[in-house]
């Protein structure tokens, strides 16, 4: 640890990396990214399954090789080119199951592959968009989920194995005029009952991973793991320029406000 009269010192002779803060925002409607899967049903047909989270009825929308565009008004607007959208509603409800119908899926007989396979080189077009959105809200809040089918590496050595895999590249949320970028954060857990993978174990704690002491509010950028209070962080910051947890290299440093009162933020 570090007094405020060393820390300033060490600013002023520090290596010049930006800090950022910015604030958790309530995601109201949630695909969980890790449940997206494709069920291989026979016959080249596929359905699309997930877990997702709505505190508001919502509309589930599903678009096959779709087209991006901007309207005058500067408003992002999703138009189907050649397949049909299949749209349900549900209503407002955690753990909710979404699994397609047997004429709803991803039938590759009528259906061409290369429209929803592999990641787009043109980001107007999106081979597989999920949309989320909220039902009766005075403003627009939604969810935007971008994927594509990659296909597997097969292994002799293992049967049954399907030829294709869902892949989410891509989550943007909304707020009435304004839009989100979702990325992950590794550590932002401030619950010590919130259970994490094994993988991250080591992040389950608040505590900063220097000091075991400060509550942790600082992302590590870019590879995201948010494991330091703000006076280690700036510590790291003049006097290692690598991640504690990974050891990459530091470009910058996130610090996020996490509002205490509220035990089930969505990031």
């Amino acid at each position: 640890r570090t007094n405020n009269t060393n820390l300033c010192e060490l600013i002023s002779q520090g290596p010049n990396i930006n800090i950022q803060r910015t604030s958790v925002v309530r995601n109201s409607l949630n695909l969980r990214r890790k449940t997206l899967k494709i069920i291989n049903v026979g016959n080249n047909n596929y359905l699309i399954n997930f877990i997702f989270d709505a505190l508001h009825d919502v509309e589930v929308s599903i678009y096959f090789c779709c087209k991006e565009e901007l309207t005058e008004a500067k408003e992002t607007i999703y138009c189907p080119t050649k397949y049909q959208t299949i749209t349900k509603i549900f209503p407002k409800n955690l753990n909710q199951v979404y699994m397609s119908e047997l004429n709803e899926g991803i039938n590759l007989n009528n259906m061409n592959i290369n429209d929803i396979k592999c990641k787009p080189s043109y980001e107007y077009i999106i081979p597989i968009l999920i949309v989320l959105k909220a039902i009766g809200t005075p403003i627009l809040q939604a969810q935007y989920n971008y994927a594509y089918l990659q296909e597997n590496q097969m292994n002799e050595n293992k049967n049954n194995q399907d030829k294709y895999k869902i892949i989410l590249y891509r989550q943007k949320i909304q707020f009435g005029n304004r839009s989100f970028e979702v990325q992950e954060i590794f550590g932002i857990e401030k619950s010590p009952e919130t259970k994490t993978d094994p993988v991250n174990n080591y992040l389950s704690d608040r505590e900063c991973v220097i000091c075991l002491t400060d509550e942790k509010d600082t992302a590590i950028l870019p590879c995201r793991h948010m494991c330091l209070c703000n006076v280690c962080a700036n510590v790291v910051r003049m006097q290692n320029t690598k991640c504690p947890i990974c050891r990459q290299e530091v470009q910058g440093l996130l610090q996020i406000s996490i509002d205490k009162k509220d035990k089930n933020v969505n990031s």
